[in-house]
């Protein structure tokens, strides 16, 4: 565990920010995580910040709790200050298991004794987690009357047009004057975002090396001009979901039968 420290000490009256005791409880902590999920081997950060009403602060410490290991200390100090402020830089330990929820726990003292903590969850996933696959995925042309929407957490097709709005993870989108020219574009209903990505390949994606490429590639909203053999990987702002792999895009005679045939790998955990 390797971190960056620093303590801000404050002397005499502050004269400024100052707030009243029905402000807030004696001890403030404000803990902000760089995620909420992780891959074994991978490097997080929290940011801590703390203050007292009172005289100065007293002690911090950081530990965790799973099912596995029981409760570890991440560290454990002193603080003798008015203020305290720490990016506490974790690594993420290795697990046997797929996946492992770890509690986060922060808390901090002042020399009256109130203390104050903060908890949060961390989701630890293996690296090289194989991923499950489901193949030949049809989403059609919206103007075929076919199935043209994805949900990703029933892992099935859906029309648009008889789902509930705004509950449409991936759809195949049409202008409002199509002809009979398929566009197309896959844009999403629930707020997920799309990375095209190359030099991938698909049949050796692990989760890890998934999340690692999302990670540093641009996301869209929206990803157009779907051809055969794009790797196309869709998430949220915090991590995948899933890496699409277009077997075919099919834009057939009038518009009945025009499609994407999809092959689709996720992690279950």
């Amino acid at each position: 565990m390797k971190r960056k420290f620093f303590v801000l000490i404050t002397i005499g009256m502050m004269t400024s920010g100052c707030f009243s005791e029905k402000d807030a409880s004696d001890v403030i902590l404000l803990v902000e995580p760089s995620a909420r999920e992780a891959v074994s081997g991978e490097t997080i950060y929290y940011d801590v910040r703390s203050w007292t009403e009172n005289d100065c602060l007293s002690t911090f410490s950081f530990t965790t709790f799973d099912k596995v290991n029981g409760e570890q200390t991440v560290l454990a100090e002193d603080v003798r200050a008015s203020r305290y402020e720490d990016r506490i830089i974790y690594d993420v330990p290795e697990i046997e298991a797929d996946s492992l929820v770890m509690e986060m726990r922060f808390s901090i003292s002042d020399n009256t004794g109130y203390v104050q903590t903060s908890t949060h969850q961390l989701k630890v996933m293996a690296a090289e987690i194989p991923l499950s696959e489901q193949t030949g995925v049809t989403i059609y042309s919206p103007a075929s009357g076919k199935p043209d929407g994805f949900v990703v957490a029933s892992r099935t097709v859906v029309s648009v047009a008889a789902a509930g709005q705004g509950t449409v993870d991936i759809y195949m989108y049409q202008s409002s004057d199509p002809g009979d020219e398929m566009l197309a574009e896959w844009r999403s209903q629930t707020g997920l975002l799309f990375t095209r990505v190359t030099g991938v390949d698909y049949s050796t994606l692990t989760y890890g090396s998934m999340k690692s490429v999302y990670a540093s590639a641009l996301k869209n909203v929206n990803v157009p001009d779907i051809r055969t053999d794009d790797l196309i990987i869709v998430g949220t702002e915090t991590g995948p979901l899933l890496a699409i792999k277009v077997m075919g895009v099919y834009d057939e005679y009038g518009t009945e039968n025009d499609r994407c045939v999809l092959n689709i790998k996720y992690p279950v955990l």
